[in-house]
């Protein structure tokens, strides 16, 4: 079993000992597309990595996403920003759930204009809203931390 700190490692780990193992007649098709576009950066999404390895092992994932809430105090002429609650998730997802439940209904309406209301249409009504842009409207209103451990056995 390997243990790693992103899916990222786990799949460039996996390229470097599996990949070259392969037969040539499996290297068609998924699995040479997925190393061409994670090669020559093309761009591979962590869903398309986690089937990937999936084919080969076992992968289990456990995230821990760690939020401090931030609350501003607005001073003439200064900003003065104050940490004053610090939860824990499991998940990204969930973090983001908890911020639209506890935070998102009490600002302001014209800071919900835009791209706020556009992140909780898509998260509510299940369009599709990446982690890369929840984690960027939650450090708009406090830290977040993203710890990741993968552990995968090859099978």
């Amino acid at each position: 079993m390997k243990t790693f700190t992103s899916l990222e490692q786990a799949f460039e780990w996996w390229l470097k000992t599996i990949y070259p193992t392969i037969p040539p007649s499996l290297k068609k098709g998924k699995y040479r597309n997925a190393w061409r576009d994670y090669t020559f950066k093309k761009g591979i999404s962590q869903k398309r990595m986690r089937a990937v390895l999936s084919d080969f092992g076992n992968i289990s994932e456990k995230v821990t996403v760690t939020f401090n809430l931030e609350q501003v105090i607005c001073w003439k002429p200064a900003q003065i920003s104050i940490f004053v609650s610090m939860t824990t998730f499991a998940s990204m997802e969930e973090a983001f759930q908890w911020w639209l439940t506890n935070i998102y209904p009490s600002l302001p309406a014209e800071v919900k204009k835009g791209k706020l209301t556009y992140a909780w249409r898509d998260f509510t009504y299940k369009r599709g809203i990446s982690q890369a842009r929840m984690k960027e409207i939650l450090s708009e209103y406090g830290e977040i931390e993203v710890q990741t451990l993968i552990k995968y056995s090859p099978k």
